[in-house]
């Protein structure tokens, strides 16, 4: 069974041969990201995913710690869940999962089940269309008794109008929300992030599972609390505050240590093991 860190590996075997991409520039577009995220709660731009090099650069430093923060929340409610992973067609939604992190996270946690086979159709809703390369590299690394079909569309957390969520959401069986919201909450002035978190949620069917995995503090975890924790038809499984590792101890960046070698090994080009974390699992029941 493979680790986030191999999956990760065999991604960026597929994605920088593809993208034609050198260790120099994957080293400048960690740097850029770097930057990015700083500025997370005050800044007044998006940070833009659209080249190739960003994408890579994310998958690399980024993806194996969230995708592990996804996986051990729901090892720590696998009772009350492993019987929607257990489903011949599991439906899974990753609303800001253009990078492959969710689907990663699932498919870790889903082959250590005793029936671990079976289908998964993920759907990834996210602003950046161009992620289509890397999901396809994400889904080419399931083991071989899970199907991965793997679509994605457009998503715009800040858009304003109406839209019809029962019809988008309503055979979800399992919803994810990794590092989206953190993103974006500070462009909630006019109301459409929470209005359209609260479309997708109460879309949801009774007995889906929800998967929250985010930045901590003061900028973030109100509005998870507000949005999320607080409210009536979302029935709280585990909570975990992480204040520093972030992956687990099977996790080993060595198994992608040539690609640091390859970008230079500065301290910039550490993947992301630490950090300061809040994460959740939840089951939807009728308000």
């Amino acid at each position: 069974m493979q680790t986030n860190f191999e999956r990760v590996r065999m991604m960026l075997d597929q994605l920088c041969p593809q993208f034609g991409l050198n260790g120099q520039q994957l080293a400048t577009a960690l740097a850029t990201l770097s930057a990015g995220y700083g500025s997370l709660a005050k800044g007044t731009n998006l940070i833009d995913y659209s080249s190739a090099a960003t994408q890579a650069a994310y998958v690399y430093k980024y993806v194996p710690a969230h995708a592990d923060l996804i996986y051990r929340e729901l090892q720590a409610s696998r009772e009350r869940v492993r019987h929607v992973f257990e489903q011949p067609v599991v439906n899974l939604l990753c609303v800001g999962g253009g990078p492959g992190t969710e689907l990663l996270g699932v498919l870790k946690f889903k082959e250590r089940l005793p029936a671990g086979g079976g289908q998964l159709r993920c759907r990834i809703w996210d602003r950046n269309a161009p992620w289509e390369a890397v999901i396809a590299a994400a889904a080419a690394t399931a083991p071989a008794q899970i199907g991965v079909t793997a679509n994605f569309d457009t998503f715009d957390w800040q858009f304003a109008g109406e839209w019809d969520a029962a019809a988008a959401v309503g055979d979800t069986d399992v919803l994810t929300l990794s590092y989206t919201l953190s993103e974006v909450w500070r462009f909630n002035g006019n109301g459409a992030v929470s209005a359209n978190l609260n479309r997708i949620i109460c879309a949801l069917k009774p007995g889906a599972v929800l998967v929250y995995s985010d930045n901590s503090g003061q900028a973030f975890d109100p509005h998870f609390e507000a949005n999320l924790l607080n409210r009536d038809d979302l029935t709280l499984l585990n909570r975990t505050d992480h204040t520093h590792m972030l992956v687990g101890s099977d996790e080993q960046m060595s198994d992608v240590a040539d690609y640091r070698t390859w970008m230079g090994s500065g301290y910039g080009t550490m993947c992301k093991l630490t950090g300061q974390a809040t994460c959740a699992a939840f089951i939807k029941v009728d308000a």
